[in-house]
């Protein structure tokens, strides 16, 4: 693809449905895959919107950015906001955003995969007990393998 991406963010929506009282949350994950692992790590007991997303961006993700990164994203409509663009580039990393649909240009993609079977065994039916699983999400995935989600999209890491 001709992207060095070093960093890689990305955000996932678990619904999670609770068996007592037939409720039903809706609990986010964002994080960063990047070559040096999983990082950012951030839940929400709602799901993602402009100031959710702009709160992340400020407080989680550009304090673990650096000069030169690229930011890769999809097209969820709260990316779009101008002011999370501007912190971004104003840490003097790039933004790039992923065309519609192409899921397969996504790294993260794999490991929500590998997250998602996780949680499956845990069977987890307690909003506590799944925001400290979703925190500890970090420590799922190894540096080489967050490496290899990002190669295997097609992404060249230097």
């Amino acid at each position: 693809m001709g992207v060095n991406a070093k960093n890689w963010y990305s955000s996932f929506d678990i619904d999670h449905f609770l068996v007592d009282r037939h409720r039903c949350y809706s609990t986010t994950i964002v994080n960063v895959i990047c070559h040096t692992g999983m990082t950012a790590v951030s839940v929400l007991d709602s799901a993602m919107n402009n100031e959710r997303f702009e709160s992340y961006i400020r407080d989680a993700l550009c304090v673990t950015l650096h000069k030169c990164d690229i930011v890769i994203w999809d097209n969820l409509p709260a990316y779009k906001s101008s002011v999370a663009r501007t912190l971004i580039e104003g840490k003097g990393a790039s933004l790039l955003a992923l065309p519609p649909y192409i899921h397969d240009l996504n790294p993260i993609e794999n490991a929500f995969e590998k997250m998602k079977s996780r949680l499956s065994k845990k069977k987890i039916r307690d909003v506590v007990k799944l925001r400290n699983f979703l925190l500890q999400s970090e420590k799922f995935f190894s540096k080489a393998e967050c490496k290899n989600y990002i190669r295997h999209a097609g992404y060249d890491l230097y």
